[in-house]
């Protein structure tokens, strides 16, 4: 411990965490194979101690103990990003060089994660690989690990396991799931959207009105007459409105996958535009009589 600055520790479920901090705020956390033998503490780390606290009991998904970083500007967007990933959930580091303005600073971005001197209370354990693969974790991966399962567990925010809402009959999906209006003509000629270009078949498809969608609603809290959105269940989160349409587009091949510079966009203006031609999208482009299932040679692609 230099001088001028202040210390603690914490024993948590995945190793003791040495707290550094200065007068003005946390400067980092270290996980130490060994609690160091001599502390001086202040109120700020008193408070990050009481704060991790709660968080390891599950009482807590976000910190507002004080900080005292010097980060670059690329490190400061990162490191914000990273806090706006809500508890719970995971995020690439793809989407994050999208978010940061470019999907070739991917490389950057992982340098910006691991730069991260206070991990938990920056949740860079919430970065993953595109494949869904744990990496770039300095903590060692195993505590990237435990972070994420423990998240998981005491999240109630779009998250779920797939068998605890799809009948046993096909509780082995693992595809994202696309989740729309089979009265719509609108959501008609979205799908078709979506299936003629997906070759690689990696969508799955289900009207809101079959047991499957209704399961999956009833999960996430949403009424079982929710019909306003195109949804996508994918890595057991739920995304909707322009997040969910986002997410498809980017899933696409080809060159969609730019379309996540919209992601720039605030999502409180992407839902506004998109929920203003969603709740006229029936007067506008008109309803079917019956719910729409695509042609038969795909329908093995459908969940009902």
């Amino acid at each position: 411990m230099k001088n001028g600055e202040y210390s603690g520790i914490y024993s948590s479920e995945i190793g003791v965490i040495e707290i550094i901090a200065s007068a003005e705020g946390v400067n980092s956390l270290i996980f130490c194979d060994f609690a160091p033998e001599k502390t001086r503490e202040n109120q700020h780390v008193r408070e990050c101690a009481r704060q991790l606290e709660e968080y390891f009991k599950a009482q807590r998904k976000d910190f507002t103990v004080a900080l005292d970083l010097s980060p670059t500007d690329f490190q400061e967007r990162i490191w914000d990003l990273l806090k706006s990933t809500p508890y719970g959930q995971t995020i690439t580091y793809a989407d994050l060089a999208l978010r940061a303005g470019s999907i070739l600073k991917a490389r950057a971005v992982g340098m910006a994660c691991a730069a991260n001197p206070v991990p938990i209370i920056i949740p860079c354990h919430r970065a993953i690989g595109k494949s869904g693969r744990l990496v770039g974790f300095r903590s060692e991966l195993w505590r990237k690990k435990w972070l994420l399962e423990h998240e998981e567990k005491h999240s109630r925010d779009f998250q779920a396991e797939l068998f605890e809402i799809i009948p046993g009959k096909i509780s082995s999906v693992q595809h994202p799931v696309v989740l729309y209006d089979g009265f719509c003509l609108l959501c008609e000629r979205s799908v078709g959207f979506i299936l003629k270009r997906d070759k690689a078949q990696k969508f799955r498809f289900s009207p809101l009105s079959s047991s499957f969608a209704k399961g999956v609603l009833n999960h996430f809290g949403l009424p079982e007459t929710f019909n306003n959105s195109v949804l996508l269940l994918h890595n057991n989160k739920l995304y909707k409105s322009s997040s969910a349409a986002l997410k498809i587009a980017t899933m696409l091949p080809g060159l969609w996958f730019l379309t996540g510079v919209f992601y720039l966009v605030p999502p409180f203006i992407r839902d506004f535009l998109y929920n203003f031609v969603a709740k006229r999208r029936l007067r506008w482009y008109g309803k079917r009589d019956d719910c729409y299932l695509p042609d038969e040679d795909i329908v093995r692609r459908i969940i009902l």
